[in-house]
């Protein structure tokens, strides 16, 4: 029986990912401390937003429709994942592709969500709700590096000090 275990153990691994569920890749560089910003820093669409804005990502918080996170390239193909998990009690609901094309990802559950898009020239991005007093962490990269001189956060379009980040009520 004991030799069973382990191969217990890899298929419930395995199934995880099939099931939705949003998971931090087993030797994933964390930051040694991961910044928490307050989420009233995401309040307003950022100022220097547009469509055709230089490659970015674009993070804020509206006061009626929830969250949106954009991706912008000024012409030319960025890759773009991320992967946002919501910590504490609340859940995500209402998670929603904007204007992505057909080979763009997005996946999540109530625990959180993961995208990845291939975006040239214009926008690709998200939106979705989560119940207040809960906190974002966000793992954002563009062309498979971390780049939070890219990451443009509310409408003071704030740059975190790291490309993995806390947003907490």
């Amino acid at each position: 029986m004991l030799s069973r275990l382990p191969l217990i153990a890899l298929a419930a691994t395995l199934a995880l990912p099939l099931a939705g569920c949003i998971i931090v890749k087993k030797g994933a560089k964390e930051p040694k401390e991961v910044q928490i910003l307050p989420a009233s820093t995401a309040d307003d669409r950022p100022a220097g937003f547009q469509e055709t804005s230089g490659p970015g990502f674009w993070v804020w918080r509206g006061p009626k429709d929830g969250w949106h996170v954009r991706t912008t390239t000024g012409g030319k193909q960025h890759n773009f994942m991320g992967e946002i998990a919501v910590r504490g009690s609340g859940v995500m609901t209402d998670l929603r592709a904007n204007k992505t094309e057909l080979n763009d990802r997005v996946r999540g559950n109530p625990s959180g969500a993961a995208f990845e898009f291939k975006t040239a020239g214009f926008q690709d991005g998200i939106d979705f709700k989560v119940d207040p007093g809960s906190c974002l962490e966000f793992d954002l990269k563009m062309d498979g590096k971390g780049q939070p001189n890219h990451i443009y956060i509310g409408g003071r379009q704030v740059n975190p000090d790291s490309h993995w980040f806390k947003l907490c009520d």
